[in-house]
């Protein structure tokens, strides 16, 4: 459903304040959302009228939707982190049409077989391995921004922790272990790899 002429104004100031703290954190990463976000579809979503999501999908690379950006609850942090989310997952996509992560096409399938670490929500296998990446690559972000005083440093560090919290229980591959010998060794190998540069690093820290 579309949004009425006020509610895309908020919306419009929401963006520009998003896009003006993701290029104070760093411009090359402004650079990137706006290289693998060709389309951005803001609407109100009637099925959840109070809650803001984001999303993308492997059918449409570049396409990222914004649901309820509008309502009062969301500022230029939720933004902020859904552009930069939704970019990698359209980079995510174009990189699993040159070399596929699965052995079978069926794993490919909607049916949950796990549950995210981050959210606890029940997830396909192929949103969960781009969850991995997605986490890692907004917790990078989140931390960049902290020093750079584009969002509210209170704001921030929810999101650093948040973004940080799957990566700190089991390794991220325990419970996709009846699938381990189907996925390509790549994607398990750089999984393993970005889990253990997260541990090291937060160790590091403190």
């Amino acid at each position: 459903q579309p949004l009425s002429p006020a509610e895309k104004d908020i919306v419009l100031m929401r963006l520009r304040a998003a896009k003006e703290g993701i290029e104070r954190t760093d411009p090359a990463i402004l650079r990137f959302v706006s290289i693998f976000t060709k389309a951005l579809v803001v609407q109100r979503d009637p099925a959840a009228p109070r809650l803001f999501s984001s999303g993308s999908s492997a059918q449409y690379v570049g396409r990222s939707v914004l649901a309820n950006a509008h309502i009062d609850t969301v500022s230029e942090i939720e933004l902020a982190e859904g552009l930069v989310h939704e970019a990698i997952h359209s980079l995510l996509y174009m990189q699993e049409q040159r070399k596929d992560w699965v052995a079978s096409e069926e794993l490919y399938g909607p049916q949950h077989r796990t549950v995210s670490l981050w959210t606890g929500n029940p997830l396909p296998l192929r949103s969960y391995l781009q969850a991995c990446f997605v986490w890692y690559g907004l917790l990078c972000f989140w931390t960049q921004a902290l020093p750079a005083d584009g969002f509210a440093p209170a704001r921030v560090k929810d999101r650093i922790v948040q973004s940080a919290s799957g990566f700190l229980g089991q390794p991220l591959l325990a419970q996709v272990k009846p699938y381990l010998t189907q996925l390509a060794p790549e994607v398990v190998d750089a999984i393993e790899l970005i889990q253990d540069h997260v541990r090291s690093s937060l160790h590091d820290l403190v």
